[in-house]
């Protein structure tokens, strides 16, 4: 009677059962060898590796298959061991998988790569590399694939610092890492590396973010002031000393408003209503009512106008130039008073600028569901203008303007979308979300589910 499998769990394997896992392998990789007269030792065998990693060091590239890599140069009439070709294979399957299932950029893939030999090496010495999972091997390559997120060719001087000390660390592991277990030496000063670095970045996108934010948010309550003013002033004809002022000192009062308090803020409110206050108090009368509003208006409206530009503006710069300019409105108002029509112009509106978008239109919305639910931090693969691929990062939301901005690992922007230009963009392909992960850990999981899958359909059979 054949004796039933039994069964194995990924969470005893992943507590660092390692006779499990070589039970594991045995069952579910399947290996073919030729007759030989016997298998080379495991030192002869981490000898070969050491060999094999010598050879590619200087070109940086690694064989894609570490048994069909070592075996020329095995010894004649010998062959691996089973158990140790099967560590390699699952070693061979990690690296393959990580390769698929990475975000970083190919460079940066490359680097990882070259480690493939030494966590062959590794994985002979220490049984804890495939059954754990802690195992600070793993958080070498996971720290390198969180924090190479947003690299990418083309980052200058701070882009090349950083691919630098990854090559650096990488090399001095293989150097060092020889045939004996060891502490991993180099890996924490990497972690910290990895860390300051991201902690640099961040501070450097933050200010990047808040100059972008003004400048944004100042063309913005520019663009908010002028149409406002030409709203108001194209109806009808004004004295000069009006325009004068309307166009200056209060243009310059109502863009400072819009900056501080915004459209919804009850200085805005009262902003406007002071100007229609103004354009009444200088038109000639046509009714007793009009006529008794201006007589109650005009006594107190310089002090008002003043009082809010100073609110505006506590320098009380903008106040002190429009001295002259209420002065002349003071006259005109002089001559209403009196009943007389003042002396008016056609007003020559101010240049508009183009509008900063705070919602998007109607057609947008049905592509808008991807876009709400990015929040910042998330990574993004943006085409530039260029055709050429740039990483970038979701930094911040305007407040109260729909306008998303995206900075690279630098800190400079690399677009800046309003939510339905961002949601065309990831429909047409020219942006593409990406994942930081811990891609190691990932891998070595899914290696592991598909050895067990196929171990209980062995099992089940």
């Amino acid at each position: 009677m054949t004796t039933p499998m039994p069964i194995i769990e990924a969470k005893n394997i992943l507590l660092g059962d390692h006779g499990l896992l070589d039970q594991l392998l045995a069952s579910s990789i399947n290996i073919k060898q030729g007759e030989s007269n016997s298998a080379t030792t495991r030192g002869s065998l981490i000898a070969l590796l050491q060999t094999l990693q010598s050879k590619i060091s200087e070109s940086q590239t690694c064989p894609g298959n570490l048994l069909k890599a070592l075996t020329p140069d095995l010894p004649d009439g010998q062959q691996i061991d089973l158990p140790d070709c099967r560590r390699l294979r699952m070693i061979d399957a990690i690296f393959d998988k990580l390769a698929k299932i990475t975000n970083v950029d190919p460079v940066i893939m490359n680097q990882l790569q070259r480690l493939r030999i030494p966590y062959g090496k590794l994985a002979l010495i220490d049984d804890s590399l495939l059954a754990s999972a802690n195992h600070r091997a793993h958080g070498l390559i996971d720290d390198i694939c969180v924090y190479s997120i947003g690299w990418y060719p083309g980052l200058e001087k701070s882009g090349e610092k950083f691919i630098q000390q990854i090559e650096k660390t990488i090399s001095k592991f293989m150097v060092d890492f020889v045939s004996e277990p060891m502490e991993l030496g180099g890996l924490q000063q990497l972690s910290d590396f990895l860390e300051k670095d991201a902690e640099r970045m961040k501070k450097i996108a933050a200010r990047q973010c808040d100059t972008e934010i003004g400048k944004v948010k100042a063309r913005h309550a520019k663009s908010q002031a002028t149409a406002y003013i030409n709203q108001i002033s194209q109806a009808c004809p004004l004295p000069p000393s009006a325009i004068e002022f309307l166009q200056d000192s209060w243009f310059k009062t109502l863009r400072l408003i819009q900056v501080q308090k915004g459209s919804e803020s009850d200085e805005w409110v009262q902003a406007k209503q002071l100007s229609q206050e103004l354009l009444l108090s200088l038109r000639a009368f046509t009714n007793d009512k009009e006529r008794a509003k201006q007589m109650e208006l005009i006594p107190e409206l310089r002090e008002r106008l003043v009082i809010a530009m100073q609110q505006a503006d506590t320098s009380g710069e903008i106040a002190a130039a429009a001295e002259k300019q209420l002065n002349a409105i003071e006259e005109q108002q002089v001559i209403v008073l009196k009943g007389e029509r003042p002396e008016a112009v056609t007003v020559d509106l101010m240049p508009q600028l183009d509008v900063v978008e705070t919602v998007d239109s109607i057609e947008s919305i049905p592509l808008l569901g991807k876009v709400l639910e990015l929040t910042p931090g998330q990574w993004m693969l943006y085409r530039n203008d260029e055709g050429v691929w740039e990483r970038c990062q979701l930094a911040r939301k305007i407040d109260g303007i729909n306008k998303l901005l995206f900075v690279n690992r630098q800190g400079i922007t690399v677009m800046a979308k309003s939510l339905g230009e961002l949601a065309h963009c990831l429909a047409t392909g020219q942006a593409k979300p990406i994942e930081s992960r811990k891609t190691f850990s990932i891998a070595y999981r899914s290696v592991l589910k598909q050895l067990l899958t196929r171990y209980e359909e062995m099992r089940n059979s």
